[in-house]
């Protein structure tokens, strides 16, 4: 491991590449992982019809097989990124990926929670699939793992541009399956009797939820699209108000 470390940083600097300069560029990262997690989320919606279906189902399940691969390959690819910026002394990772990799650890330890949990009480359908404790705590996870790319863009104050917008379209994806089942919408509307007035009432609900769901990501997400920092974008808005107001 010393070696590596003092191999890494003179062979870099003799290069003309300064020693602190990362191993890959942070987009070609941002990018494989993005698709990556595209895979585990591939998986996490199969897995999710297949419960709302009520198919068949056990833990050994194509579904399954799909989710927990793209979950293994996410965590092999932090993995192996850690270990090589161990042995070379130069990053790969950008700031923001370490949560990912405790998200990849608390998804594991759930899925493993969830084969014990199948085995014990048989398979949940419906609300019972989306409470159960095995699936919050995969749920928590992902969440966790597929949102690194968005924090690095944050952390870095860099431009967010596709993979972090995939990041945080994954990171909402999960909290929309997870809560799926008290969103009226998830339903067809129309097809039964009247709704009751406790579910207009919820159906009132939904677009101040959204707001507060919705409303950080989307201003971070116009922020960095228009290359501007926090710091400029707010005296940029404190002149354009002056200017207004004179």
């Amino acid at each position: 491991m010393l070696r590596g470390r003092i191999v890494g940083g003179p062979r870099a600097e003799q290069a003309g590449v300064p020693a602190d300069a990362p191993l890959v560029a942070a987009r070609t990262v941002d990018l494989t992982f993005a698709a990556l997690a595209g895979w585990l989320m591939l998986g996490v919606y199969l897995d999710a019809w297949a419960h709302g279906a009520h198919l068949p189902d056990s833990f050994w399940t194509p579904w399954h097989g799909i989710l927990y691969s793209g979950l293994v390959a996410c965590a092999a690819f932090l993995v192996g990124a850690s270990l090589v910026e161990g042995r070379t002394a130069r990053r790969i990772l950008a700031p923001g990926y370490g949560l990912s990799l405790v998200g990849a650890a608390v998804a594991g330890l759930g899925g493993i929670a969830d084969a014990i949990w199948h085995t014990l009480f048989g398979i949940e359908f419906d609300i019972d699939a989306a409470v159960s404790a095995s699936h919050l705590v995969i749920v928590a996870g992902i969440f966790l793992l597929v949102s690194g790319p968005a924090r690095a863009a944050w952390a870095s104050r860099s431009r967010i541009g596709v993979p972090g917008a995939l990041s945080l379209l994954y990171a909402l994806s999960i909290l929309t399956v997870i809560l799926s089942y008290a969103n009226p919408f998830a339903g067809l509307m129309g097809t039964g009797p009247a709704p009751s007035s406790a579910a207009l009432g919820q159906l009132e609900q939904i677009p101040r939820c959204s707001r507060c769901a919705t409303a950080p990501s989307l201003l971070r997400c116009s922020r960095s699209w228009s290359g501007a920092t926090p710091s400029r974008w707010s005296s940029t808005a404190a002149r354009a108000s002056a200017t207004r107001s004179g």
